[in-house]
């Protein structure tokens, strides 16, 4: 009975583990969110990585898309002439990260030699890349920063096109559930 516990243990930390996605927002609680009605991307002379896994035009129409869907389906309205109530810009980034788990198995007096069993542990390391997906919200007069939406997620080996841009999606949403600040951020 304990083994079959232990295992559904380590499958519940092995289930929990696969929803990695890590979204918080910070923003300027002095600022009149309110009076934001239209947008405009942020001119960029360089690009904001070197990393030719996240500089491409494939990565930044995706999340170019995403970000114009969200502030579009949120009432924001691409600026078509004059200067646009805020800027918007992204910047992305890949880790490399090292996780350690520790499972501690201890049988206990169930049937496994009474209270003095010592049971066993065992360590797994794992190396995998995380990405981070920065959103910024900033004025157009001084280009200070507004708002900021953070997410961070593991990166799945080997995905489609398709699947890439559903991950893109998601973090982009889970992102703008945060913006604009007072209206129903629950992932922070």
């Amino acid at each position: 009975m304990k083994f079959v516990f232990s295992c559904l243990l380590v499958a519940a930390v092995l289930l929990a583990s696969c929803s990695t996605l890590e979204v918080s927002t910070d923003y300027n609680p002095g600022f009149n969110f309110a009076s934001l009605k239209t947008y405009e991307w942020l001119p960029q002379e360089n690009p904001a990585t070197s990393d030719i896994r996240i500089n491409n035009s494939l990565i930044n129409d995706r999340v170019t898309a995403a970000v114009e869907n969200n502030l579009d389906a949120k009432g924001f309205r691409k600026a078509t002439e004059g200067t646009p109530d805020f800027y918007v810009t992204w910047l992305g980034a890949i880790d490399q990260k090292m996780r350690i788990d520790t499972i501690n198995q201890y049988y206990g007096s169930y049937g496994y030699g009474g209270c003095c069993w010592p049971g066993y542990q065992r360590t797994y390391i794992s190396e995998y890349e995380e990405g981070t997906l920065i959103i910024d919200i900033l004025n157009p007069v001084d280009h200070k920063l507004l708002w900021r939406g953070t997410g961070r997620d593991y990166i799945r080996e080997m995905q489609t096109p398709e699947e890439i841009t559903r991950n893109i999606n998601e973090v982009v949403v889970k992102i703008f559930a945060g913006f604009p600040p007072g209206k129903s951020a629950p992932y922070r």
